[in-house]
């Protein structure tokens, strides 16, 4: 049974798995989710070094897949797509999709950008978790992630 496995064997399957896939194997273990194994940052830190080799974002009309997805034979479908089609950012002020036109990628967190609107929100596509970040009044604002 996979609950009598080791905590360090756990740590080692899971970090291969792509985080789109992690995302839905969250709540299919107790003693994962109670361990906090998806929060704890050796965990993380572990993931996230055996990924960054494939750490890339591919772009077609508008979806994002991750470059490991894609090496792994992964389509351009609703099952690995990143973008609008796959995540749907919800405006919190309209309650309406948001176009996302332009991503950005650093260490798991996707920067997009909302042309309508003129905002920019940053994703964890892990977590679902998103922090929207209103317009400057300043003509040039530049962000930056990293």
């Amino acid at each position: 049974m996979i609950s009598n496995l080791s905590r360090e064997l756990v740590e080692e399957i899971l970090s291969r798995v792509p985080v789109t896939s992690l995302r839905r194997l969250r709540s299919t273990c107790k003693r994962w989710y109670h361990e906090a194994l998806f929060k704890d940052p050796r965990f993380i830190k572990k993931h996230f070094d055996k990924t960054r080799e494939y750490n890339a974002l591919m772009l077609n009309h508008n979806k994002a897949c991750s470059l490991s997805s894609i090496l792994q034979g992964a389509n351009f479908d609703a099952e690995t797509i990143l973008g609008v089609d796959g995540l749907t950012l919800v405006d919190p002020h309209d309650n309406e999709p948001v176009d996302v036109t332009k991503s950005f990628h650093c260490d798991g967190l996707l920067l997009c950008t909302d042309p309508k609107s003129n905002r920019l929100v940053v994703w964890n596509p892990f977590s679902g978790k998103t922090r929207w970040i209103q317009p400057q009044e300043h003509y040039n604002s530049a962000y930056a992630m990293g």
